[in-house]
């Protein structure tokens, strides 16, 4: 199950796992240091080569309208470090980050968003 910002919460959280679900939620400014924690983790250009050799990074373009829209996709399983892990997010296997950019007649415009899962593969991204 994906759902917005608006659907991070606990509550929803464990109403999805006890229903045998998994979950790719978003995360935002109001999640507080969940937020801080995954931004700063994704804003090094370093994990995000490592990654990408590790197979936990997926990229797709599209040209349309004038328009070319490339969409890249990190995850990282490594999740021990943050401060707001389980027994708070239940079954929190990793954490997620997108980043689109449009560039329209040359001018390039940037998108990037945070995500927790409960699952362990990048099969959603595809």
């Amino acid at each position: 199950m994906t759902i917005d910002a608006i659907g991070t919460q606990t509550e929803i959280v464990d109403e999805i796992i006890k229903g045998k679900g998994d979950y790719c939620l978003a995360v935002k400014g109001n999640q507080g240091s969940l937020y801080e924690d995954i931004s700063l983790y994704f804003n090094d250009v370093k994990l995000l080569d490592k990654l990408a050799k590790q197979g936990q990074h997926y990229q797709t373009l599209e040209k349309a309208h004038r328009q070319i829209e490339v969409r890249d996709y990190w995850v990282s399983y490594d999740v021990k470090w943050l401060s707001e892990r389980p027994p708070k997010w239940t079954k929190l296997r990793g954490i997620g980050m997108a980043k689109n950019t449009l560039d329209k007649d040359g001018e390039l415009t940037e998108e990037v968003r945070y995500f927790i899962i409960s699952f362990l593969s990048l099969a959603f991204y595809h």
